[in-house]
């Protein structure tokens, strides 16, 4: 498959599940302060959630970039990688309703660790497949957040989801400024 229909269907897939995030924060019930403030949670976790997809869609681009095919095998991994994130409308509204319930915060983490696992394993798949147009340094997986996310799959605390959201996406942040990516 052709680089380009590949990274123009995952930018598609990306923004509608980005869409539908935000149709899922509704409108206050009243025209006031106090019923303004309970969208707090909503918003914040639409934040977290949609840099967390936007430094995806970064890492996506990086990848592909300078690659002209995409392999069957890294083809399935992408879709596979789509298809996981397609929840993330689901767990990021679950979790902005109930921050502070285990479930919700466990299913926001498992989201989170799942798409960096198949967002690694993408990578490798097309570093596989083309090594000398690929960073080899391009990766999305450290030892300190997996640890992290297994920590609070398995423990969760409240609010643990989102604290650790904004935690990868200032991660990615850094390492994109610290190695000049973002020009």
């Amino acid at each position: 498959m052709t680089r380009s229909r590949l990274e123009s269907f995952t930018d598609a897939i990306l923004a509608i599940i980005m869409t539908i995030m935000a149709l899922e924060i509704h409108t206050p019930s009243h025209p006031n302060w106090t019923s303004f403030s309970t969208l707090f949670l909503p918003l914040f976790a639409y934040f977290v959630s949609f840099f967390g997809l936007t430094n995806l869609w970064m890492a996506h681009h990086q990848l592909i970039h300078n690659v002209k095919e995409v392999g069957y095998r890294s083809v399935f991994l992408n879709m596979l990688l789509l298809f996981w994130v397609t929840m993330v409308p689901v767990s990021t509204s679950w979790v902005a309703d109930y921050p502070a319930k285990a479930l919700p915060e466990q299913f926001f983490i498992l989201i989170q660790l799942g798409w960096f696992i198949l967002l690694e394993a993408l990578i490798r798949s097309v570093k596989q497949e083309h090594p000398a147009e690929v960073d080899p340094n391009l990766s999305v997986i450290s030892w300190w957040a997996i640890v992290l996310l297994l920590f609070f799959l398995i423990f969760p605390l409240p609010y643990s989801g989102l604290v650790i959201g904004v935690l990868l996406i200032l991660r990615v942040l850094i390492l994109w400024i610290k190695n000049g990516r973002l020009r």
